[in-house]
């Protein structure tokens, strides 16, 4: 668990979480009570940590759900950081889908996050491997939009774009389109890297892929996207290393 979150739940009030500040200009962002998609590269060290900020700070202000691309049949959300690891060491998703989501870092993030359900946070595993999976999911997420808590939904960075994006192909759906369709009005940034390496599963199978290196100014922390991106904002995460299957 990490150790500020045992600090802040032993010593300090709810309010008075020691979560690190956000950027100013993140938070400025985020500020509001629309659904939150955020999207990554799967399978790296360092989107994960700037989840669990976004959520302990968002956590302070009121209730939160956080929804995460798992299988909710896969891995034991419900109690303490034993039930979960002993869920993922029989979990077939964990075991052989190498994709980057069940990734050492999601393990650490959803240990941390486990203690703060008795603190306003509720945990939702949105993941779902039949078709029309882009649908599946959003449905999975529908009924949290009128809720009272503020819903942040984490994923791959396909499935939070706002738009359906046919780019790969004419049926091509996604998931934060139908939010958006289904009058969310949800506020999408992509977790994207400056560069580094990532492990996921590609052409090649489940390995440590090289991510594109992009050139930005140091200051430059979140990027206005384009309409057609799918996207309200780039946010600047660095450049990115890979963290490893938890089961291997």
């Amino acid at each position: 668990m990490r150790l500020w979150i045992l600090i802040g739940l032993v010593c300090l009030p709810i309010t008075s979480w020691a979560c690190k500040p956000l950027p100013t200009q993140l938070e400025a962002v985020i500020d509001n009570s629309r659904p939150l998609l955020l999207g990554e590269i799967h399978g790296s060290a360092e989107a994960p940590q700037w989840i669990e900020n976004i959520v302990c700070n968002q956590l302070k202000k009121g209730p939160v759900t956080l929804a995460i691309e798992l299988l909710g049949s896969q891995t034991d959300i419900s109690g303490d950081t034993r039930k979960l690891a002993k869920s993922i060491a029989s979990s077939y998703q964990w075991n052989k889908l190498h994709t980057g989501k069940t990734s050492e870092a999601m393990f650490e993030l959803l240990e941390a996050l486990l203690p703060l359900k008795k603190h306003g946070l509720t945990l939702v595993l949105f993941d779902d491997h039949q078709e029309p999976r882009s649908l599946r999911m959003a449905n999975k997420l529908k009924p949290y939009l009128d809720h009272e808590s503020r819903l942040i939904v984490y994923g791959g960075n396909w499935h939070t774009k706002v738009i359906h994006d046919i780019s790969w192909s004419e049926d091509a759906t996604n998931m934060g389109a139908y939010l958006k369709e289904w009058g969310g009005n949800p506020l999408s940034i992509n977790l994207l890297p400056a560069g580094g390496s990532a492990y996921n599963n590609q052409e090649q199978g489940p390995m440590i892929y090289p991510v594109k290196k992009r050139q930005r100014p140091k200051n430059q922390l979140l990027i206005s996207a384009s309409k057609t991106s799918g996207y309200h904002w780039h946010l600047n995460i660095g450049i990115i290393t890979p963290s490893l299957p938890k089961v291997r």
